[in-house]
């Protein structure tokens, strides 16, 4: 019994530490496949890979590469299809003002003038589902650090001539630069569907409050005047394609989602919320990461 008591946990040993030095490369492999971001589609490493599941990588390696073209393929896509839908609605859009200022007949006029609220609809629906297309979860934006508070002067700037058509006030507190971690153009997306939201659902002449606040986290927020919204109403601000029964303008239910997703995208949580007997719409982004 005492050669089998000295033997026996020698040779476990031997075997865990066979064991273990055959499956090193196999652990290798999975924690390199198990470390990738997404979106990175480049050929698995093979170096010290085992004979026996040399095909196995091979294989992978030729999927990365297929996904690699079909999501290149996707984004020449993407690219054309912007050309091919918007050029032709802005052609129609310009042919419909040129008889609109031929017209002597009201009521002719006031039937194009419906042709061009329509098609800039369908523009602005073609757009915003182009963007969509683009945001992509589950890809990694390019960060920088970005001057959120000069991004939302820019874009107010950019939209301001909607709240000057609707008789609107903005309040934005001066204060002092604020920088975070982001995608300045998708932060400039999120600004720009944020007022452009604001300045269109904001009850006319009334005043559009915006907020910048940094603690430990970024926070920006939005407060508009608005008709009383039920809780299911507010429920589904964010679902695509929704729009409160009866709402004015052009869009297409696609704002707000877009907004959530940017959010996400940086690691920051969009809500939605209704204020002061439900008369105030308060669009908030917070945990924005800010740069010191």
């Amino acid at each position: 019994m005492l050669p089998l008591l000295v033997v026996l946990p020698l040779t476990l040993v031997a075997l865990y530490l066979g064991v273990s030095g055959g499956l090193l490369p196999l652990n290798n492999l999975a924690a390199q496949i198990a470390r990738r971001k997404p979106g990175l589609l480049e050929p698995v490493a093979t170096d010290d890979v085992p004979l026996e599941i040399s095909d196995l990588v091979a294989s992978i390696n030729r999927l990365m590469e297929r996904l690699a073209h079909a999501l290149e393929s996707e984004q020449r896509f993407t690219a054309n299809a912007a050309h091919e839908l918007l050029t032709p609605l802005a052609a129609i859009k310009t042919e419909v003002q040129l008889c609109q200022r031929q017209m002597r007949d009201g009521n002719d006029a006031a039937m194009l003038q419906g042709i061009v609220e329509r098609v800039d609809r369908a523009s602005h629906s073609v757009d915003q589902l182009l963007t969509l297309a683009r945001l992509d979860p589950d890809a990694p934006l390019p960060a920088s650090a970005v001057d959120l508070r000069g991004l939302l002067v820019e874009t107010l700037a950019e939209t301001g001539h909607l709240a000057v058509q609707r008789r609107l006030e903005v309040d934005l507190p001066e204060g002092d630069k604020l920088v975070v971690e982001g995608s300045e153009s998708a932060l400039a997306i999120l600004l720009r569907n944020l007022l452009v939201n604001a300045f269109r659902y904001a009850a006319e002449g009334s005043t559009v409050r915006i907020r910048l606040t940094a603690d430990e986290e970024v926070s920006l927020s939005i407060y508009n005047d608005c008709a009383p919204l039920a809780p299911e109403e507010l429920k589904h601000l964010g679902d695509r394609f929704y729009r409160v029964p009866g709402s004015p303008g052009p869009g297409a239910g696609l704002g707000l989602s877009i907004v959530e997703r940017i959010a996400g995208q940086h690691g920051a949580r969009f809500e939605v919320a209704t204020l002061e007997e439900d008369t105030v719409f308060c669009a908030t982004v917070s945990g924005l990461r800010g740069v010191a």
